[in-house]
C-alpha cells in the first residue's frame, strides 16, 4: 500500500478538511526538508566558495578529496 492511501483526512460537521493524519515517516521526512529550507534560507546571503577552492582546502587538509 502506497503512503498516499495512509493519508487520513478529518473533516467538519460542514464538510471542509480540518486536519490531516500522516505516516510518522512521511511527518519526519517532511520535517527534515523543512530543516533543510531552513538552513538555505539563513544562509543565502552568506558568501558562495568556488568549488576548485573548496577541492584545494580538502586536498591540503587530507591530502585527498
Amino acid at each position: 500500500m502506497s503512503s498516499q492511501k495512509k493519508i487520513k483526512y478529518i473533516y467538519d460537521d460542514k464538510g471542509n478538511k480540518t486536519d490531516v493524519i500522516i505516516p510518522i515517516n512521511k511527518y519526519e521526512n517532511l520535517l527534515e526538508d523543512l530543516a533543510d529550507i531552513k538552513a538555505i534560507e539563513d544562509r543565502r546571503h552568506e558568501k558562495s566558495i568556488p568549488l576548485e577552492e573548496v577541492e584545494k582546502r580538502l586536498y591540503k587538509k587530507h591530502g585527498k578529496i
